[in-house]
């Protein structure tokens, strides 16, 4: 029997992102926050909705520029879903390559044409990495 050893790239994210998006105002429009700004890969996702007896889904957006990621206007570079009261973690062993910045929301609706936010807060942890 023989070992065999494979060199495997480095994975490990460097970043920890942590933000909650709160609800707008009543009849406010939620606006996508920045929450890198260059090029990175996202290892992990971790959506908290716990807060929340509706289905949420996290937008990203390739971008730095608010305006280019505006929830409801401009489509996704990718969506993710966490189910009403769940908590989830999507891991990408590869990662996913953002090479401008990264924009997020997170809306009630899978379409990319509407923008409401949850009732209640949404936590959400970023492993971010090169």
């Amino acid at each position: 029997m023989s070992d065999y050893k494979t060199a495997i790239e480095s994975q490990v994210g460097t970043d920890i992102v942590h933000q909650t998006q709160t609800p707008p105002a009543k009849g406010v429009s939620l606006a996508s926050e920045l929450i890198y700004n260059g090029a990175i890969r996202v290892y992990a996702v971790v959506i908290d909705n716990t807060a929340n007896s509706s289905l949420a889904y996290l937008r990203f957006w390739d971008t730095t520029t608010a305006g280019d990621a505006e929830s409801g206007t401009d489509l996704p570079f990718m969506i993710l879903k966490a189910d009403a009261s769940t908590k989830v973690q999507y891991n990408f062993d590869k990662g996913i390559y953002f090479g401008t910045g990264i924009h997020t929301a997170v809306v009630t609706t899978v379409g990319t044409t509407t923008n409401v936010a949850p009732a209640g807060n949404v936590n959400l942890t970023y492993l971010l990495g090169s």
